[in-house]
């Protein structure tokens, strides 16, 4: 997400310290969206790794297809599948 394009707006108190910050619904939620992506990769960190041919190999003993591989391929490079 860009910072950017989020175009935040302040709430200030009465000594004129910003104290809330207002943001499009959309925003707020990619915003949480990514803090969880994040969490999940911080819980994630220690656990044992494959490569991507072993991995290729367990969704072929599966029954994936290639067609299949190719998309859950991509899952997997950025962390985000867990078989």
């Amino acid at each position: 997400m860009k910072t950017q394009s989020m175009k935040p707006q302040y709430l200030f108190n009465e000594s004129g310290k910003k104290t809330f910050v207002l943001l499009p619904v959309r925003k707020y939620e990619e915003l949480i969206e990514d803090l969880h992506d994040l969490a999940i990769v911080a819980e994630r960190r220690d656990e044992p790794t494959i490569t991507l041919e072993e991995f290729e190999k367990e969704l072929e003993v599966n029954g994936y297809t290639d067609a299949t591989l190719v998309f859950l391929g991509t899952f997997y490079a950025c962390g985000a599948l867990m078989i």
